[in-house]
């Protein structure tokens, strides 16, 4: 996200907000966007979305926020993959050309036009709004689709908790100050 040192406060005052509305460690979160940080803000996705995805799915599954954040990276990378016309997994060696059918039968859009991706967020929010109404099949497909077979369960907890995931973004958006603000109260102790 090419955050300036001068800002960085800024990242631990979310983290930290983070960490008190959800049952993961700011630690941990910072341990998750480590690792796709740079393919996640290539894709679109803001730094509270992130953190918010991360807090999601690490407070459900309990798993090291590692693993969460290798995960999200397949995500990414998925996603990535196939904006560059990429049409197999670096990681799993599995097809991404269903993606864009999978998406397109449920009505969501992948493209803006021929030669452009939407962001990862805005394709994430059609998703969602749509999940309640998808059968276990539809659920499925789209999961394997966009965090293939080794992820498709952490895709699942995010979809199935995304309201939290957009809830713990907000909190590290409206977080401005509060590790500073923290960090007073430990000195005064």
């Amino acid at each position: 996200y090419q955050i300036a040192a001068k800002d960085s406060m800024d990242v631990v005052s979310k983290l930290v907000e983070t960490d008190t509305a959800a049952a993961v460690s700011a630690g941990g979160l910072a341990e998750a966007i480590s690792r796709c940080a740079s393919i996640a803000n290539n894709s679109g996705t803001t730094m509270d979305r992130l953190i918010g995805y991360a807090a999601a799915i690490g407070e459900v599954t309990q798993e090291s926020m590692s693993v969460v954040g290798n995960s999200m990276k397949t995500f990414y990378s998925r996603f990535s993959n196939l904006k560059i016309n990429r049409f197999i997994d670096d990681e799993s060696g599995e097809s991404l050309s269903d993606v864009e059918t999978v998406l397109n039968k449920l009505g969501i859009q992948l493209r803006e036009n021929e030669t452009t991706y939407r962001n990862f967020d805005d394709v994430l929010d059609d998703i969602a709004k749509r999940w309640g109404t998808l059968t276990q099949v539809e659920r499925n497909a789209v999961s394997v689709a966009m965090a293939g077979t080794m992820q498709r369960n952490r895709f699942l907890v995010l979809m199935d908790n995304f309201s939290n995931a957009l809830e713990y973004s907000e909190v590290a958006a409206n977080s401005a100050g509060s590790a500073l603000e923290r960090y007073g109260v430990y000195q005064e102790s």
